[in-house]
C-alpha cells in the first residue's frame, strides 16, 4: 500500500480529482472523529481543498481519505 498527499502528486486540487476519475474511482471515503461515511465524487469536491488529502493506492482499486 502506497500513501500520497495531494500535493505530491499534483497542485491543482481538480487536476487530482480528475486523475483519479481517470483511474475508475467512483467512491471518496471520509474519516472522521465519529464514524465512517462514504460519499461519491461529486458531493464531496467543494469540501476537498478544506481537507488533508490522502490517496491510498490498492491492488484492485484507489480510495481517497482523508480526516476532518
Amino acid at each position: 500500500m502506497k500513501c500520497y498527499t495531494s500535493k505530491s502528486i499534483f497542485s491543482d486540487v481538480s487536476r487530482f480529482i480528475g486523475s483519479l476519475t481517470e483511474r475508475g474511482v467512483k467512491e471518496i471515503v471520509l474519516i472522521s472523529n465519529k464514524e465512517d461515511i462514504q460519499k461519491t465524487m461529486t458531493e464531496i469536491k467543494d469540501k476537498i481543498d478544506k481537507i488533508d488529502v490522502i490517496l491510498i493506492e490498492t491492488e484492485r482499486d484507489f480510495k481517497l481519505c482523508y480526516k476532518f
